[in-house]
């Protein structure tokens, strides 16, 4: 669908494979999310950095765990955070966190926080489904127990990076070798409004658009990563510029979110965003290029499908196919009610 100097852009980049596939085939890939944590997660998997060099920050920590008795400075939300970990586990958190924080090297410092972004949920003491983090449910007291950080966060590590090591590979078969600084320059990926910037991008500018927009009413993307912002305090480590207090005000901007499902005007406000989000992406793709769009669509919900078809045929569209695909086990956690998605493909004919 691509040819070679082509652009593809994902507006809705969370932590798709997207901006990996178009690296791999040679493209050039732009992605937006105003979710400051998927963005942190979509850069990491960009950023290529030394391997070596990345675990090697943490591996005195990994022979050594008694190097949590240092006098690690206290976590500003430490009495929240101590409801959802045991006081070791929180220790071991705040010490791991201590030594991203003093990593200066953005291309090192990134993925290391996007690993421990990454298993936050796993070594919290609330064992049941994702949304009872997105509800602020804390564990019970006698629920509180000890998970060993040092050793999830270094098999998550080990497993980041062997990830580095062989999409580096893969790249390099299909694009003639070229250095780890050539592939970041191949992309850009920001923290921003999606509609707000493509209104600012030019006209005819982008090949291929491929994304997924929110599902609607399906799932809370940013109270998801509650755990994140919490530990993530602007007077400690900031994610892509925000801190624990912007949490809420995220929150409340996100679109077609689960905590917004029986407020019968967001589906009106839904709509409206993917009627402009649309527009925008006609408006920005060049002529015969097209617009991918990835939607889950749960039957508790407003059916979405037959409007966006709507919308897209008015702005100018034309339909060429669509299919459904089963979404994996492993990739419902924030999906629970929705087994499966349809992928829509529209083409920009003028």
């Amino acid at each position: 669908m691509t040819k070679e100097n082509d652009i593809v852009l994902d507006t809705f980049c969370g932590t798709s494979v997207t901006g990996y596939e178009t690296i791999r085939l040679g493209r050039k890939y732009i992605g937006f999310d105003n979710n400051p944590i998927a963005i942190l997660i979509s850069k990491a998997k960009l950023l290529f950095p030394e391997t070596g060099t990345l675990y090697g920050i943490f591996e005195e920590i990994f022979k050594d765990p008694f190097l949590t008795n240092r006098n690690f400075k206290n976590h500003p939300n430490e009495v929240f955070l101590k409801k959802w970990y045991h006081s070791e586990t929180y220790s071991e958190l705040n010490m791991i966190l201590s030594i991203i924080r003093s990593i200066s090297n953005p291309i090192l410092q990134i993925p290391a926080q996007a690993v421990f972004s990454s298993i936050l949920k796993k070594t919290s003491s609330q064992g049941k489904h994702w949304g009872w983090v997105c509800d602020n449910v804390v564990p019970k007291p006698d629920e509180i127990i000890y998970k060993n950080v040092i050793e999830i966060f270094n098999k998550a590590l080990k497993a980041y990076c062997n990830y580095v090591d062989e999409t580096l590979i893969a790249i390099k078969q299909r694009n003639g070798n070229p250095d780890r600084k050539d592939i970041r320059q191949k992309w850009n990926i920001e923290c921003t409004d999606t509609i707000t910037s493509l209104s600012k991008m030019p006209e005819d500018e982008i090949d291929l658009i491929l994304t997924s927009p929110p599902y609607y009413g399906v799932a809370d993307y940013v109270k998801a990563q509650r755990l994140s912002f919490l530990w993530f305090h602007e007077d400690v480590l900031k994610v892509e510029g925000y801190g624990y207090s912007d949490f809420e005000n995220l929150r409340k901007k996100e679109t077609g979110a689960r905590s917004k499902r029986y407020n019968i005007q967001s589906f009106v406000d839904y709509m409206k965003y993917m009627e402009s989000y649309i527009s925008d992406s006609f408006k920005v793709l060049k002529p015969n290029g097209f617009l991918v769009l990835i939607i889950g669509d749960s039957k508790a919900r407003s059916e979405t499908l037959k409007l966006i078809d709507d919308s897209a045929v008015k702005t100018g569209f034309r339909i060429e196919f669509e299919f459904e695909r089963q979404i994996r086990e492993s990739r419902r956690r924030l999906m629970a009610k929705v087994e499966k998605e349809t992928v829509k493909v529209f083409s920009k004919n003028v």
